[in-house]
């Protein structure tokens, strides 16, 4: 299904893809998010010290937007950044 949602966004009218780029990626959230009724997950913690997460769903409305997320990643090793092997011709 996702797919179909945003195949035409991916591709130019001329049939190659865009390039991505940042408001290219929040457009694509955005529909998808729309498109599967505006999903939210609430978090509750249990007595019993578990987590419990719901999911839930509304309507879209114009004034909606899809949730912008920071998630804090300072503390991550750096991406391992594979080496490509030369060749000689």
């Amino acid at each position: 299904m996702s797919r179909a949602v945003v195949d035409s966004m991916l591709k130019t009218s001329s049939g190659k893809p865009h390039t991505y780029s940042l408001k290219l990626g929040l457009r694509v959230k955005q529909r998808l998010w729309k498109t599967l009724n505006c999903p939210t997950m609430l978090e509750e913690e249990q007595p019993d010290g578990l987590i419990r997460v719901k999911e839930m769903f509304s309507r879209p409305s114009l004034k909606r937007s899809a949730p912008r997320i920071n998630v804090d990643i300072s503390g991550e090793p750096l991406p391992y950044a594979a080496q490509r092997k030369r060749t000689c011709l």
